[in-house]
C-alpha cells in the first residue's frame, strides 16, 4: 500500500507542477493530497474540502475512521465541515463548495444537506456506498433539504479522476482489512 500511495503522490507532484491548472485544479490536487496524507495514516483514502465560489480554501478533511484509534463519525468530508463551522461565520453558505476525491456515503451526505453548503462535487463514484443517486430514497425533509444542493461528478480531468480511482482501490482494501470482509 505504501509504495502505491508514494506513486500517487509522484503523480500528484508532477500535476501540480503544470503551468496550465486552473483555480479548480489546484484546489482538487490539495483535496487529493488530503486523500495521499490518510492512506499514509492508515486510513481510508479519502479526502474533502470546502471552498468559495473562488475556490479559496476555508476547511480541509482527511478520513481519520481508523488511525489514531476508531472514530467512525471521522469521515473527511465530516471534518472539513466542522473546520467551516468552528472558524468562523460564513455569510452565504449556499454558495460554498464541498470537493471530496469519493461520492459521499449516506452520512455525510446528511452532513452536507444539514450544513447548507449549495454544491457536492466528487471525483469518483463510490459503487458500495455513494448515495448521490439515491436521494429520491432520503426520508422527506431530507429530500427538501436535497433539492437545495447540486451533487456532481467532476469530470474535467482525467488524470484526477485516475488518481482518484487508484485512492479508491486503497481505501476498498484498508476496508476489507479493517472489517475482515
Amino acid at each position: 500500500m505504501k509504495a502505491k500511495l508514494d506513486e500517487l503522490r509522484k503523480r500528484l507532484d508532477h500535476f501540480s507542477a503544470r503551468s496550465d491548472l486552473t483555480v479548480e485544479q489546484i484546489a482538487w490536487g490539495h483535496c487529493i493530497e488530503e486523500a495521499i496524507l490518510a492512506g499514509e495514516q492508515g486510513n481510508y483514502s479519502v479526502g474533502a474540502l470546502v471552498t468559495d465560489s473562488k475556490f479559496r480554501i476555508l476547511g480541509r478533511g482527511r478520513n481519520a475512521v481508523f488511525k489514531p484509534k476508531f472514530r467512525s463519525e471521522a469521515h473527511a468530508e465530516m471534518i472539513a465541515i466542522s473546520a467551516v463551522e468552528t472558524a468562523a461565520s460564513v455569510v452565504d453558505k449556499n454558495n460554498l463548495i464541498l470537493f471530496s476525491t469519493l461520492e459521499p456515503c449516506l452520512m455525510c451526505t446528511a452532513r452536507i444537506l444539514l450544513s447548507g453548503i449549495g454544491q457536492a462535487v466528487f471525483l469518483k463514484r463510490d459503487p458500495t456506498a455513494g448515495i448521490c443517486d439515491r436521494l429520491h430514497m432520503l426520508p422527506p425533509n431530507y429530500q427538501d433539504l436535497a433539492k437545495r444542493v447540486q451533487f456532481h461528478e467532476y469530470n474535467n480531468d482525467l488524470e484526477l479522476k485516475e488518481i482518484s480511482s487508484e485512492l479508491y482501490k486503497i481505501g476498498e482494501e484498508l476496508w476489507s482489512r479493517e472489517y475482515g470482509l
